[in-house]
């Protein structure tokens, strides 16, 4: 008979033991799973905040080159432009096209190379004028980080290679320009142009190889121990 209350004192003992055990066991898995929470958060911020400084990159790329642009002698237009692409390893090619649509740069007349005549074919819609220059404009601009100084040699350099030499903006008034993200044969192409009044545009075609060898700075100078930061093409090609 003291049996009974001995087995009865121990189901008293082990029963709540054992529901606060499992009790613990959930809540440190809670909390296994809230620091896995965390860390992808503290990851994907942190690819946020790569993306922010490659976004910078570029604006400071594309500025630097439409200043360059809008600098030049308008009388001067092509041997500045053909000088430029010679000098910059950025530029990859560059254009006139004259208010009636006539490509004057390169002469689609003339002898041409075979990355000329490429050229030509991959932005014919554009040229030829079943597309527009212009764009519709997005209704907001996705939020940039502030400048940071682990970021500031690679964007200063970008601004030094987008400017062979000092250039003088023009009025603003004066000309519009814009920029022109252009899919060919399943690659991204970009292309900047200028137009003074109702007179020619022109401008240049960025060499992406360049391009993303000097992005690339900013993507690896972000990746901690055990972290690899990979920057993918549409297709989802590293």
């Amino acid at each position: 008979m003291k049996r009974v209350p001995i087995i009865v004192f121990w189901l008293l003992l082990c029963v709540p033991a054992l529901v606060i055990g499992a009790v613990v066991f959930r809540l440190l898995g809670h909390e296994g799973e809230r620091l896995q929470d965390s860390a992808a958060e503290a990851l994907r911020a942190r690819v946020e905040l790569v993306a922010g400084e490659l976004d910078l990159a570029l604006r400071d790329l594309e500025e630097g080159v439409t200043k360059q642009l809008a600098g030049m002698d308008a009388g001067r237009l092509a041997e500045e432009l053909d000088a430029w692409a010679q000098a910059n390893p950025l530029i990859r090619n560059v254009f006139i096209v004259d208010e009636g649509g006539r490509i004057l740069l390169p002469d689609p007349a003339g002898p041409l190379s075979g990355e000329e005549r490429m050229f030509l074919q991959r932005f014919d819609s554009l040229f030829s004028g079943r597309e527009p220059w212009e764009r519709p404009v997005a209704d907001a601009s996705p939020a940039v980080p502030a400048p940071r100084e682990s970021s500031y040699m690679a964007r200063r350099a970008f601004r030094q290679l987008a400017a062979a030499a000092p250039a003088k903006l023009a009025d603003q008034e004066l000309h519009r320009s814009g920029w022109l993200p252009w899919f060919s044969e399943n690659q991204l192409h970009l292309l900047g142009w200028l137009r003074r009044g109702g007179g020619a545009t022109y401008g240049a075609e960025i060499e992406m190889t360049a391009l993303l060898s000097r992005l690339a700075p900013l993507v690896r100078s972000e990746a901690g121990d055990g972290i690899t930061l990979a920057l993918r093409d549409g297709s989802g090609r590293t």
